[in-house]
């Protein structure tokens, strides 16, 4: 009866391991989904109307996402230019 408790206590463990490995293997594969998503939004460009300094004309740009706020805080308008 020892020898068969042993054997169901080892099997268990078994188990155990393999549902602790999978676990983590989707965990793994998640944190990196979001990682990729996230290097995705990073890599955004966005079409900013571009007013040319000492100038008086508008020019389209593309910025990345994270240059965004220092165009539009400088005057620039995000999307296209308006009609003068």
């Amino acid at each position: 009866m020892a020898k068969k408790q042993k054997s169901t206590l080892g099997l268990l463990g078994i188990l155990l391991l393999v549902i602790g490995v999978a676990a983590g293997v989707i965990l793994v594969m998640q944190v990196q989904d979001f990682r990729n998503k996230a290097k995705e939004l990073e890599n955004e460009t966005f079409v900013v109307c571009h007013k040319e300094e000492g100038g008086d004309y508008w020019s389209l740009i593309e910025v990345k996402e994270s240059e965004l706020e220092e165009y539009l805080n400088r005057g620039d308008i995000l999307g296209g230019c308006p009609v003068e």
